[in-house]
């Protein structure tokens, strides 16, 4: 690493924040171009100053999709109020490296507490929410010496060509060969984009954002789980890392309410506590699937033989309205209270389509939480 980056990496690591973003920001000034790690390790100075805005901006300029970057953005989410966007930012780190223990508690903390840790941060160093001597020490740098390999010199890059081919002629000829390999590359890289972008359907993007299965926690055994509620056993952590996988799974293919009873059941298991927070948390990523597209409808007679199992799956079903006095759906299978935003005018006797996720029991009946009415 150049030694303008080594004394940056020294300034931050001694909390000389000021010096280190001035450093970063003569550099990029005199340089005129953008530089991955100056960029984020001024946006880090900026959050040890306290300028939060200002490392906003900084991360705008130079956005990046690596872990660094999401925990830098997830601090700045976090001093906003933006705790979901926040905890959004962890799980991409989580799922860059399912074994990130650090983004793992900072998930836990934000799950259990969001308003205690949002005002948290603004009284706190910042290392508390970033990893910075696993970035800048000794062993953090080796990534980035990599990283910057590739930025020598093109002939440099080459040279070791001549020593294999001493003939001009055969090196100039080895090199369109190689050219011609990059760009038959660089054609298939894009044709791959394009067919996950439009052959694979409408939740291909969300492979990337979804968490990973927990790189930790186990199952408690059934001795120790004696007052209990357990509904669903585990014998080894396998099957339920397992399950969980396969909840993933049918998430992704669209299947939301297999999904979520997978999770569900794992929510009223024998796991561990770190397993349970995983699942919780993949709960409440399950995207909303439009009519066209929604397959695994429950009934009525499933949600209200076992709402805690049914709790969050999203329904759709047509019927008619009825006021008692406010909104009910009548359907074939019975009835449901309807909450959440209503359209205006919705009137007794009209017949409609609702999309909406089941949110409780009241009064013997399923309540939703109306997402869509047609």
């Amino acid at each position: 690493m150049g030694s303008v980056k080594d004394r940056v990496c020294a300034l931050i690591l001694n909390r000389s924040y000021g010096e280190a973003f001035r450093l970063c920001d003569q550099v990029i000034r005199s340089a005129k171009k953008r530089d991955k790690f100056l960029h984020l390790a001024g946006a880090v100075s900026l959050l040890g100053l306290g300028h939060v805005r200002q490392a906003e901006e900084w991360t705008e300029q130079a956005e990046f999709t690596d872990p660094e970057f999401f925990y830098v953005d997830a601090l700045i989410h976090l001093h906003a109020g933006r705790t979901s966007d926040a905890l959004l930012c962890y799980t991409r780190v989580i799922n860059a490296d399912p074994s990130d223990t650090f983004a793992d508690k900072l998930i836990e903390r934000l799950r259990a507490e969001p308003e205690e840790l949002q005002h948290e941060v603004s009284e706190s160093p910042i290392e508390r929410y970033l990893p910075l001597r696993a970035w800048y020490s000794e062993q953090g740098r080796v990534r980035q010496v990599e990283a910057e390999s590739g930025g020598r010199d093109f002939a440099e890059r080459f040279s070791w060509l001549k020593s294999i081919f001493p003939s001009a002629a055969n090196r100039s000829r080895i090199l369109r060969m190689g050219g011609f390999a990059a760009l038959l590359l660089v054609v298939l890289a894009v044709g791959f984009f394009l067919y996950l972008k439009f052959m694979r359907g409408p939740l291909a993007d969300l492979a990337e954002k979804l968490p990973e299965a927990p790189a930790q926690g186990t199952i408690i055994p059934m001795s120790e789980l004696k007052n209990v509620d357990v509904r669903f056993r585990f014998e080894t952590r396998k099957e339920v890392v397992d399950q969980y996988l396969l909840a993933r799974q049918k998430i992704l293919e669209g299947r939301v309410n297999e999904g979520r009873l997978l999770l569900n059941e794992i929510e009223y298991s024998n796991a561990g506590f770190e397993i349970k927070e995983r699942s919780s948390l993949l709960k409440q990523m399950i995207p909303f699937i439009p009519t066209k597209s929604f397959e695994d409808n429950v009934t009525i007679q499933q949600i209200t033989d076992d709402p805690a199992i049914y709790q969050g799956v999203q329904v759709d079903w047509p019927g008619t309205i009825e006021m008692d006095p406010g909104p009910i759906l009548v359907t074939a299978g019975g009835k449901a209270r309807l909450a959440g935003t209503l359209p205006p005018g919705l009137q007794q006797g009209a017949t409609v389509r609702v999309s909406a996720f089941f949110d409780r029991m009241a009064g013997g009946l399923p309540v939703l939480l109306v997402r869509e009415i047609q």
